[in-house]
């Protein structure tokens, strides 16, 4: 744990590495104007930050409600941990890798159908998490992008993923077997747009409705 509570950043920086502030006791943070670069949860595990504000000059990010997008608002980038839902904003088509790993507090998240692409380990490790909704038609998936959120009881995808095989609940690696934190009551919601396996998947429990 870390004991800062507040943070000033001076024009001079440009980067803000991955995990650079993580559980800190800040509330709110300031992206000076020539950051370019954001590292993976650059705030991960600062369960009081409220609000990330980015200065309006930046050419690279822009903070919409305390949430940090690239310029363009394509692209989610980070989100404070304090917050408890998150409606990503009608627009986005992809969901940075980590962009809301350790949100600790998060309970809900919806997905608009203009997203995508949701990049690796996105939504992990949140672990009050317990309602996910997808509202993407076609989506790409990066590979374990719900694992280790071990208060999730429901997931709906009202669309179809490109590749199945993403491992979405579990985390897989050369080194060690399939684990995960992942309750086994998870249940995976889809509709009849749904192309994947209607069994199980990664051991949960598949229902279709209409």
């Amino acid at each position: 744990k870390c004991a800062l509570s507040q943070v000033t950043l001076p024009d001079s920086v440009e980067c803000i590495g991955g995990g650079a502030f993580a559980y800190c006791k800040i509330k709110e943070v300031n992206i000076p104007k020539n950051v370019i670069e954001l590292g993976s949860s650059p705030f991960r595990g600062c369960d009081l930050l409220e609000r990330i504000v980015v200065d309006e000059t930046n050419p690279v990010f822009t903070s919409i409600d305390g949430v940090v997008y690239n310029k363009k608002i394509t692209e989610l980038v980070c989100c404070p941990s304090a917050w408890t839902h998150l409606e990503v904003l009608s627009g986005i088509t992809s969901i940075r890798r980590e962009a809301l790993c350790y949100c600790d507090n998060l309970e809900t998240l919806v997905i608009p159908e203009s997203v995508t692409n949701i990049g690796y380990m996105a939504v992990s490790r949140c672990k009050l998490l317990k309602n996910v909704i997808v509202r993407s038609p076609v989506l790409n998936m990066e590979r374990h992008v719900f694992c280790w959120n071990p208060s999730l009881r429901e997931v709906k995808f009202f669309g179809r993923l490109n590749d199945y095989d993403c491992y979405p609940f579990n985390y897989i690696s050369s080194s060690f077997d399939k684990t995960t934190d992942t309750p086994a009551d998870l249940v995976v919601r889809v509709t009849s747009n749904w192309t994947g396996p209607l069994t199980t998947w990664d051991a949960r429990t598949i229902v279709v409705e209409n």
